[in-house]
């Protein structure tokens, strides 16, 4: 069993430094995901510790780092909508600092019993170790619903300026999110087990630690084959919010209260837009706010206020909505009869079946098989 425990420290290790180096390659924050694996990994190794520092000391080496987890998923997601900083990234760091003296009050208390059996079953199952093991999975489960929360706020947030989501969305994340919530939901029922039953307390961490070993080797490989996760591709949105393409600071105004567009403005824009849609310019698959601001000539905060402000809609709807349209109206026509959904789909600017189909339901409340049927 220790031989499983280090190969998959080993495999945590390992990955831990292809993110950190990736990281400082492109720079950008999926070192944070690093952290997650390497707290991971390390929680796996306890046993090992144990037997290497002694035990109980090598558990206590490890204990605090599971309220690093959630931070450094969440850290990660904030960081991609250009929501982070080193001074809010380290106001996470404040339940550390308040958990660790209490810990090493309780390594004190288990130390001085650990050579009376009955005594230190006492000390593990007393009021203070209960409080301790909440409060980390309540941790947990707090940066959980943080990381939902932040996730669906960048989702809404890409809508303004992709047009295209596929890749940018973070699916995967959800998926490691759903996964992590179910292991945690688990690993607790597990603990609460192993306070009831004492005598199997060794084998139901040893189930624990299994589970979280054969959860971090899915989770690697999943994540290493997204390309997201070493995707800079974000940076032109925290620059553009930042100010640093002289555009306005998102942050420092309410919405649009000083961009205040003229009716002149806003009916030249309307019509250059227009023009843009009656020339099928939305059929490009990698049309951005950016490029259609250059296309334009229009600054890219103007165009989302015009979006926002005057046509009630997003950037993202707005050209999908175009492109289910060229959609509709090319599988009613007999000419297009022998392509297939997916074919027609690429040919009005999608390059992602789940993409389309997502957008067609939105859009027409069918899927694209229903609705070629119905108009046939």
């Amino acid at each position: 069993m220790e031989t499983l425990f280090a190969l998959g420290l080993g495999q945590g290790f390992t990955l831990s430094l292809l993110l950190f180096l990736k990281s400082s390659a492109k720079r950008n924050a999926s070192w944070l995901i690093g952290i997650f694996i390497l707290c991971v990994s390390a929680y796996i190794s306890s046993p090992l510790l144990n037997t290497f520092f002694g035990e109980p000391r090598g558990s206590f080496l490890v204990d605090p780092l599971i309220l690093l987890m959630g931070p450094s998923i969440y850290g990660y997601i904030s960081s991609l909508s250009g929501n982070l900083s080193y001074k809010r990234l380290s106001f996470h760091a404040i339940p550390i600092l308040l958990y660790l003296p209490c810990l090493i009050y309780f390594y004190q208390k288990v130390s001085a019993n650990f050579s009376s059996p009955q005594s230190i079953q006492s000390v593990y199952n007393s009021s203070f170790a209960m409080a301790l093991g909440l409060f980390k999975f309540l941790h947990l489960f707090l940066y959980i619903g943080l990381v939902f929360y932040a996730l669906h706020k960048h989702q809404e947030k890409i809508k303004q300026y992709f047009s295209n989501l596929k890749g940018k969305d973070l699916v995967w994340i959800r998926y490691i999110l759903f996964a992590i919530l179910s292991l945690s939901i688990l690993s607790f029922i597990l603990y609460l087990l192993a306070l009831q039953l004492p005598d199997q307390q060794g084998l139901i961490t040893t189930i624990n630690l299994v589970l979280l070993m054969a959860f971090l080797l899915v989770i690697a490989i999943y994540s290493f084959r997204q390309e997201t996760i070493f995707d800079a591709s974000f940076d032109w949105i925290r620059q553009m919010e930042q100010g640093q393409t002289g555009t306005l600071k998102s942050e420092s105004l309410p919405k649009y209260e000083k961009s205040g567009l003229k009716n002149e403005e806003i009916e030249r824009i309307n019509k250059q837009l227009d023009d843009f849609i009656e020339a099928k310019g939305f059929l490009n698959p990698d049309l951005s706010l950016t490029s259609l601001s250059e296309q334009l000539g229009v600054p890219p905060h103007k165009l989302s206020e015009l979006f926002g402000k005057h046509r009630k809609t997003s950037f993202y709807d707005l050209i999908n909505f175009h492109r289910i349209e060229a959609v509709k109206s090319a599988l009613r026509d007999p000419a297009c009869s022998h392509l297939s959904v997916l074919g027609v789909a690429y040919d009005c600017g999608y390059n992602s079946k789940s993409t389309f189909n997502t957008a067609f339901k939105k859009f027409t409340g069918l899927n694209p098989s229903e609705y070629r049927k119905s108009s046939n």
